[in-house]
Formats: structure tokens, C-alpha cells, sequence
């Protein structure tokens, strides 16, 4: 646009009265799908648009500890999202908390299929792995002794598998290769009808998704629901599934 501050400030003159819940802002490192990891990395979106917006603004894009902190500090932003440092660091709210060095990222492997670059990265140390580990305890409501826990069975040889994709699309080849792998265990794979679908970055819209998780959920002769591939998508659909039926046919779920 040739006039991008008069635009967003415009755009934000608009949004004030609307009530929102939030406003997310990008900092301008990132234009669509183009990233300038070289950019200069003082923030000038939330500054630009908290002079015509008062409600809740999340700022996000090239922010560290120190920074973040400033932001929020200045007023320009109530709270800040991380996303690779997020990725990179499994520990990372205590690594803010006790201005703890963070892990370097490897972008290429952020949207790749195994655990590298997804969930190998190391915690800073035993102790901060700890503390993390007793923040999650103490947040987590204690799960009353009175409630039973429910055990789905074992995977025996013949069992029906159901293949789902909940969430974001997956290659054919990909789901056919887990079929011939699912079988070669003896088990009975059972591609669901909108499993290799695909919008976009989701694997069909929300209500046929939804349909084939709670299907399967659902059916006394699946044993096991495998799901093709995870993603933002889950969160479109949870307040949709059918826990009643989770709790009559407790299943293996994976993914």
C-alpha cells in the first residue's frame, strides 16, 4: 500500500468500537509469507495502532525478554506472543522469568514431519526443567481421588484402526503408506470418508471433520483413532466432540 500508516490507522478507527476480545499485531519483519530475520526489530505496529486503539492489543514478531517487557511496560501492547522461540525453547517461560539464554531456532525444520527441530530441543537445565515441571503441577487442578481413570484395552491383532484428519491436510501417499504399515501389524486400517481432504490449510471444513472424529469415537468396532496429522484445526472443532462418547468406549487416540 502506499500509504501503510494511514491505512492501519485507519483500519484501527474502525476496530476501537467493535469490543474485540483482542487485536493481534505482526511486527513488520514479516510482509505475507516473506520473512526479513535482518529487519530492525524495534516494534512500530502496536505503537502505530495503540494511538487509535484502546482495547487489548498482542503484539508478536521479533521479540525477546527484553523487549517484550518493554513493550507492555510502555503501554504499547497488553501482551506479547512467541512464536519460534516458543517452538524452540520447551521451558521458555522460565527462561523469561530468570532472563535464562534462549535456544536458536532452525526455521527449516519448524513445518517438517519428525521430532527434529519439533520436540528434541533441550530444556536449559535439570533445574529449570524442574521448575517448569512443578509450575505445570501446581496449575493443573488435582484430579479427585473418587474419579476413576479410564483405561482404553490393548491393540490386539485384528482390530479396526480409524485414520482421521482432525486437523490440517495430509498427501495421499502419506496415508497410504500408513495403511500398509497399520495392516503389516495386523491390524484393519479404515480410511474415514473426508480424511484426505483438503481447504486450504485444513483438511475440509469443520462440520466434516468433526463428523469423521465423532464417527469414530463413536463405533463399537474401532479400537483405536489415528489421527493423520495435528494443527490449529483441533481447536475449531473440540467444543463439537462427542465426549459422551469417549466416555462409554474409552479408545486409543493418537495424534
Amino acid at each position: 500500500d502506499s500509504d501503510p500508516e494511514g491505512l492501519f490507522s485507519y483500519v484501527a478507527q474502525q476496530l476501537a468500537p467493535l469490543n474485540l476480545a483482542y487485536l493481534h499485531l505482526i511486527e513488520p519483519r514479516i510482509l505475507g509469507n516473506i520473512e526479513d530475520e535482518n529487519a530492525d526489530p524495534t516494534p512500530v505496529a502496536a505503537k502505530l495502532m495503540r494511538k487509535h486503539y484502546k482495547g487489548v492489543i498482542i503484539a508478536a514478531g521479533g521479540f525477546n525478554g527484553e523487549s517484550a517487557e518493554a513493550i507492555i511496560q510502555e503501554g504499547n501492547a497488553d501482551l506479547v506472543a512467541f512464536g519460534r522461540h516458543f517452538i524452540a525453547n520447551p521451558d521458555l517461560p522460565e527462561r523469561l522469568r530468570h532472563n535464562l539464554p534462549l535456544n536458536a531456532y532452525d526455521r527449516p525444520t519448524f513445518f517438517g514431519g519428525t521430532e527434529v527441530g519439533y520436540t528434541d530441543y533441550e530444556f536449559y537445565s535439570e533445574e529449570c526443567s524442574t521448575l517448569l515441571c512443578i509450575a505445570i503441577r501446581r496449575a493443573i487442578p488435582k484430579m479427585p481421588a473418587s474419579r476413576p481413570i479410564l483405561h482404553p484395552q490393548a491393540l490386539r491383532a485384528g482390530d479396526a484402526v480409524a485414520l482421521v484428519s482432525p486437523a490440517g491436510p495430509v498427501a495421499e501417499a502419506r496415508v497410504e503408506a500408513a495403511v500398509r504399515e497399520l495392516t503389516s501389524w495386523g491390524l484393519r486400517p479404515r480410511v474415514y470418508p473426508h480424511a484426505l481432504d483438503n481447504i486450504g490449510f485444513l483438511a475440509g471444513n469443520d462440520a466434516d471433520r468433526i463428523s469423521d472424529l465423532n464417527d469414530a469415537l463413536a463405533d463399537p468396532e474401532i479400537r483405536a483413532v489415528l489421527c493423520n496429522r495435528g494443527g490449529y484445526g483441533v481447536q475449531r472443532i473440540l467444543g463439537q466432540l462427542d465426549y459422551e462418547a469417549v466416555l462409554r468406549d474409552p479408545k486409543l487416540v493418537v495424534g
